[in-house]
């Protein structure tokens, strides 16, 4: 059994070793540890962002309307609308030139997996009575009620557990067949980091690239409210330390 990998000032990102059926970008170098807490904190912006739309769409429903949430749902378009908008954001909502390019990958997001829109009763200031309007509402744009999409989002999340180990195996140079990985990722004491780390790593992906699937923000979900409100470089080594040791276990 090989010696446990010692932490270090980078976080291992890079997929490019997986071997399962859905496309990972090369990230090249590992992002290192102190670009970690920028990236979360552009989540964080992204998220306001949306929650900031919500709030106005109840006064100016033109903002939710097909043309301008299928702008969002593109990156080049999404990144465009940043840009041209940023001076009517919230001062703490206002990314950093530099930013934008990340910013549209994480904000767009938010619309292909984690919010759509409905009509939901609403009052506009020139009206007298409620009257259905539309809303920004949580949950993916469409698909995912039924057994059969619920079974496939089941499986995407899995997959996702099981591609961060894999990935983690690898880039710390632990040989680890498919039959250890699949009972790392089932064993109860490593729910909390794998979820985690698995969470981690896609918001990495979205980082670098705008591929999205709905899994991701159930996997946002399933982290609760106070893990969500504590998310930090801390309890991401955390986590990363937790699931090396455990590799290391088997390897």
């Amino acid at each position: 059994m090989g010696p446990v990998a010692q932490r270090s000032e980078h976080i291992i990102v890079s997929p490019n070793s997986c071997r399962r059926p859905f496309p990972y970008p090369s990230f090249g170098k590992p992002v290192k540890a102190r670009n970690i807490d920028h990236f979360l904190k552009l989540q964080q912006l992204a998220c306001g962002l949306v929650h900031w739309i919500s709030r106005r769409a109840e006064t100016d429903p033109s903002l939710l309307s097909e043309t301008m949430v299928g702008n969002w749902r593109n990156v080049s378009s999404a990144e465009s609308w940043l840009r041209e908008s940023a001076g009517i954001f919230p001062v703490k909502l206002r990314p950093s030139r530099a930013d934008f390019k990340t910013l549209a990958n994480l904000f767009l997001g938010f619309f292909r997996t984690s919010f759509h829109v409905g009509e939901a009763p609403g009052r506009h200031p020139d009206d007298y009575e409620d009257v259905p309007r539309p809303r920004l509402l949580p949950g993916a744009p469409e698909g995912t009620k039924s057994t059969q999409a619920k079974k496939r989002l089941r499986d995407s999340m899995r997959e996702f557990r099981l591609a961060a180990l894999s990935h983690l195996a690898s880039d710390s140079r632990r040989a680890v067949d498919a039959y250890d990985l699949a009972q790392l990722e089932r064993r109860a004491d490593l729910e909390d980091p794998l979820m985690l780390w698995a969470w981690f790593q896609e918001l990495m992906r979205r980082v670098s690239f705008d591929f999205q699937r709905p899994a991701f923000h159930e996997l946002w979900n399933d982290l609760g409210a106070e893990r969500r409100r504590s998310m930090n470089l801390t309890r991401i080594l955390a986590a990363r330390d937790t699931l090396l040791k455990a590799l290391a276990e088997v390897s």
